[in-house]
């Protein structure tokens, strides 16, 4: 552990290996393997990696580290492209540790695969899952995950069109994102329901403000903002603004 953490790493995977050879089942061995596993891992040594956490799991199946080996190997399967075996080693990372900090993580990609896949209903029972585990904590930790669960959620509720859900969930819990692209993104989202629930100065006021606030951003969503507010200046028959607001439009987007 000392040569590892000094950046000593073929010395640190020299000595792990050493260990293992010895193949005396025990704490030195169960540690000695998934730091060795851990360490080709941060290597990008992906084979010896999977290779090693699968015999730690194998030998100490109830490790109070299984939760962590079986998401390593999981996010392993998801850089190397091999999608349908972490989606399995996630499903099973939810089912059997579900109050493990894993859990969440794996609950959350689980949610983001079924809605790619335009599975709503399967997205959305991870998603309360995963709202229902945030409301037990006081702060909602981690906050990342707590908010792109949110926007996941949004996400689903624009996809059936319950624009006042989205609504409603902003207004309660919008507020509570820290500053960043993720509050942003969620800005977009009060907007858009405060114009698809019949509220055009409301919604004018919030896209005006995502117009100043987007400016230096290249995200994909951003390109309805200036048709958004074109399309809100015409109904007042704001026709300078709205020419003013749309003459960049092809050159940006």
């Amino acid at each position: 552990a000392g040569l590892q953490r000094d950046g000593r790493f073929d010395a640190a995977l020299a000595a792990y290996h050493e260990l293992l050879d010895q193949k005396q089942i025990g704490r030195t061995h169960s540690e000695s393997l998934r730091r060795a596993a851990q360490l080709h891992n941060q290597l990008a040594q992906f084979p010896e990696a999977s290779r090693l956490f699968q015999q730690f799991l194998a030998h100490y199946p109830d490790s109070v580290h299984a939760a962590e080996v079986i998401s390593e190997q999981a996010w392993i399967d998801e850089q190397t492209g091999n999608l349908d075996a972490a989606a399995t080693k996630f499903q099973d990372l939810y089912e059997k540790f579900p109050q493990s900090a894993q859990a969440l993580e794996a609950a959350y990609w689980l949610a983001t695969a079924a809605a790619d896949k335009e599975n709503d209903a399967k997205a959305a029972s991870y998603v309360d899952w995963l709202f229902d585990e945030f409301s037990k904590q006081a702060d909602p930790q981690p906050k990342t995950l707590w908010e792109q669960t949110l926007l996941l959620k949004c996400q689903l509720a624009a996809s059936g069109n319950r624009w006042q859900e989205i609504k409603d969930l902003l207004v309660q819990e919008g507020e509570k994102f820290v500053e960043g692209p993720r509050k942003t993104r969620a800005s977009f989202w009060l907007a858009e329901a405060e114009f698809r629930t019949g509220r055009p100065s409301e919604a004018l006021t919030l896209f005006d403000r995502l117009a100043m606030q987007t400016k230096n951003s290249e995200e994909s969503w951003i390109a309805m903002v200036p048709l958004r507010r074109a399309q809100l200046r015409s109904r007042r028959q704001q026709w300078t603004e709205v020419l003013k607001i749309l003459e960049p439009v092809d050159r940006e987007f």
